[in-house]
């Protein structure tokens, strides 16, 4: 039998439900339009709760429990983990206030803040998501106030009657901050990481950079700590944050592995791949965390697709183009583009180091590669002297063909993905958030308010999770490795006009 629960607070306690708690003011609670406006169960006969609660109870990956009134043991709601999924340290939440009575009483807010500390110092999860209808902005509100923020919404996802809502996906994490970071290199990307870390929780943060006026600036912007010495700074902080130029991975990486410092390193994790069975030894004797910014593939429409090709819900698949493009000189505000990293080939600059996305979730999805041939060239005027744009075509080790098109010159930036399965196609637009899968007979489409920022928050925080619950780190150094090998045999096929078997 599954375990009785009580948690308790000021007002209110939390406790598993049992046959007696499936009463007629529970059933008046799922019939009233007002409590149910927003709740997937309509209506419900006593026996149809009891059932449930003693499915619920009975469930491994389930926490149902009852809301109830301290002064007078009164039962006024429930809520809900579910599922659970101990593995990755997840779940998903609900919650009802059956009884009006307690409406704008606090009650949500006290009940859902309860859960949430005993699914972090209890049960030990690192993230609750919840999904909500978009016009229940009271619930929002309620959400937001205990931590929870929007992750994205979902147009016409949830379908009442004979009504269709947009849903808002939210999410909470759960901070650990003691924890101290040190980010090297303070351009872009590193100056959005010290901004989401602060935005997710966490203060403790130093800072480095060659170009001292640039540290000054985000000291006196971010109120962080500033180094004076890399080296001294590395010792003394937990996790190190790589957001260097590509030709500077390899010493950090390294000066941070030899100290035994978790590791997150911008893509691409290096520029070649000289010597790096030292980078790999110092990882593995010292078991070093290390992951690679990949962050392209926590975005949701790169998960969807992942989803549908995982189960095959469009059988098999017969091939897939990739496109990106974007006009360098746009890349970086207030950046003169050719004195970035990006422009020089000295740097580890070029279009295909610097979209690696490309080529690394098109593994994520597809799997590891056996043939590569490669066109890249400088075709346009853009002061560099790196190429400028290249056309992958990659042999899948199941046979079909991947044709990657990456380039620095589209004025309106461009990120699509197109795959052929024997069942129907999939396309995406990844600036656009919008999915279409297409089948002989219908067009589903899958569209998404989004705010690209959260790929880099999903990123930190795995990393984090990875450090702090133990779990597997998904574009870690292999998956790092690996990608720049795929672009050295592009180079190498470019250069030689032959296909390179890998």
């Amino acid at each position: 039998m599954k375990l009785e629960y009580r948690i308790e607070s000021n007002k209110i306690y939390l406790r598993t439900l049992n046959d007696k708690d499936a009463t007629e003011k529970y059933c008046e609670w799922l019939n009233d339009s007002n409590v149910n406006k927003y709740l997937e169960t309509k209506k419900a006969n006593i026996d149809e709760i009891k059932n449930y609660i003693l499915e619920k109870n009975e469930s491994c990956n389930c926490l149902f429990l009852g809301i109830f009134d301290k002064s007078n043991d009164a039962h006024i709601g429930n809520l809900k983990l579910e599922p659970i999924d101990f593995e990755n340290k997840k779940a998903t939440f609900s919650i009802m206030v059956g009884d009006r009575k307690y409406w704008n009483r606090g009650i949500g807010t006290e009940a859902t803040s309860l859960i949430i500390n005993y699914a972090w110092n209890t049960l030990k999860l690192d993230s609750i998501d919840l999904g909500v209808v978009a016009d229940n902005k009271r619930a929002i509100r309620v959400y937001e106030k205990v931590g929870f923020r929007v992750i994205m919404i979902v147009k016409k996802a949830i379908k009442h009657e004979d009504k269709v809502f947009d849903k808002v996906i939210m999410k909470i994490t759960n901070i650990h901050p003691q924890m101290k970071f040190l980010i090297i290199g303070c351009g872009s990307i590193g100056k959005r990481h010290i901004s989401n870390l602060i935005k997710i929780g966490y203060t403790n943060i130093e800072i480095f950079d060659l170009d001292n006026s640039r540290m000054e600036d985000i000291k006196k912007n971010f109120n962080v700590k500033k180094s004076n010495n890399v080296f001294d700074s590395i010792k003394n902080n937990d996790n190190i944050i790589i957001c260097t130029p590509n030709n500077l991975h390899r010493e950090y990486i390294l000066a941070a592995a030899q100290n035994n410092k978790n590791i997150f390193v911008e893509k691409p994790i290096l520029d070649n791949l000289e010597n790096i069975e030292s980078i790999k030894n110092a990882i593995e004797k010292n078991n070093i965390k290390l992951q690679v910014g990949y962050n392209l593939i926590y975005h949701p429409l790169i998960l969807k697709i992942k989803e549908i090709l995982d189960n095959k819900e469009l059988g098999d698949i017969y091939g897939a183009r990739l496109e990106y493009g974007s006009y360098l000189p746009n890349w970086r505000p207030n950046t003169e583009y050719w004195t970035s990293y990006s422009a020089k080939k000295s740097m580890g600059g070029g279009i295909l180091l610097d979209a690696i996305h490309e080529i690394n979730y098109s593994v994520y999805l597809f799997g590891r590669m056996k043939k590569l041939f490669c066109f890249a060239n400088k075709n346009s005027d853009l002061n560099i002297n790196t190429e400028d744009n290249a056309e992958l075509l990659l042999k899948s080790t199941k046979d079909y063909t991947i044709n990657i098109h990456l380039d620095y010159l589209q004025r309106k930036p461009n990120r699509t993905i197109k795959i052929i399965c024997n069942k129907g196609n999939i396309e995406a637009d990844i600036n656009k958030n919008l999915l279409r899968i297409i089948e002989e007979h219908e067009t589903k489409k899958y569209e998404i308010e989004y705010d690209y920022n959260e790929t880099y928050i999903e990123e930190i925080t795995s990393f984090i999770s990875s450090i702090v619950f133990g779990k597997k780190i998904i574009m870690s150094l292999d998956e790092g490795i690996y990608d720049v090998r795929l672009v050295l045999s592009a180079k190498e096929s470019s250069d030689k006009g032959v296909m390179i078997e890998l």
